[in-house]
């Protein structure tokens, strides 16, 4: 956020939150969709290596996540994304006929997982 503020400097402006918690704070005062936080724990299964092992490797992890299908869903439903974003892989040409890339859709890796229209 600090970068953020030092490039708005000279419009005499601010960046629009503080900090990343105040980021997290309106992201959680969206009132629409209200997808809840769910957790599971991780650890590494692999072998360990000898003589001693990183702690990383012996110690459990939580992972905190919402939903990535209940968020999808979500944004899907929202009517204020109406019109605003691209859910169906695209191609799109120059008249040269070089591709031309404009976001996560118009790319191959969406282009070759598409299964329908």
């Amino acid at each position: 956020m600090q970068l953020w503020t030092a490039s708005m400097l000279h419009h005499d402006d601010r960046a629009p939150y503080t900090d990343h918690a105040d980021l997290h704070r309106v992201i959680d005062a969206i009132p629409l969709g209200d997808v809840p936080w769910k957790s599971i724990q991780v650890q590494y299964a692999g072998d360990l290596p000898e003589p001693k092992a990183p702690d990383w490797m012996t110690k459990g992890y939580d992972v905190w996540f919402r939903d990535p299908n209940a968020v999808v869903e979500n944004l899907l439903g929202n009517p204020d994304f109406h019109g605003h974003f691209d859910y169906a892989p695209y191609r799109e040409f120059e008249p040269s006929g070089q591709h031309r890339w404009e976001n996560f859709m118009s790319g191959n890796w969406a282009w070759r997982h598409v299964v329908c229209f």
